[in-house]
């Protein structure tokens, strides 16, 4: 293998690699990506977290969103963004590494099903 086709098996790889992601699900020219956030800071007592979900190719009001202290405003959605308010407590996830959000379309009559799973991190006093 010369130099050449090995600089563009690895820039193939990279640009491939970068497309997949833990926050993006991507099923055909369907997809989800959940902008922000990329972690969830825990705090003593009781958090809000604002999440941006993208659609591409799924309508939101045939999108499901499930996770625990998820809330929906209704106000706040538009075709191709969804936004949500995630109330956590840190006593809640101890020993827990991750929040998962679910969420859930029908395709073509097949129910497709994501799972996003947030990091969390602890804030110290």
């Amino acid at each position: 293998m010369n130099i050449k086709n090995l600089i563009l098996f690895i820039s193939i790889v990279t640009l491939v690699s970068c497309k997949s992601s833990q926050f993006i699900y991507e099923n055909g020219t369907k997809k989800i990506e959940l902008v922000s956030p990329h972690e969830i800071v825990l705090n003593e007592g009781v958090s809000d977290t604002k999440v941006t979900l993208k659609l591409t190719n799924i309508k939101p009001n045939k999108l499901t969103v499930i996770g625990v202290g998820v809330r929906l405003d209704r106000k706040s959605i538009s075709d191709d963004y969804m936004y949500l308010t995630i109330k956590t407590r840190a006593d809640y996830y101890k020993g827990q590494k991750f929040y998962e959000l679910r969420v859930t379309y029908k395709d073509n009559g097949e129910i497709m099903h994501h799972k996003f799973e947030i990091p969390l991190t602890r804030k110290n006093k």
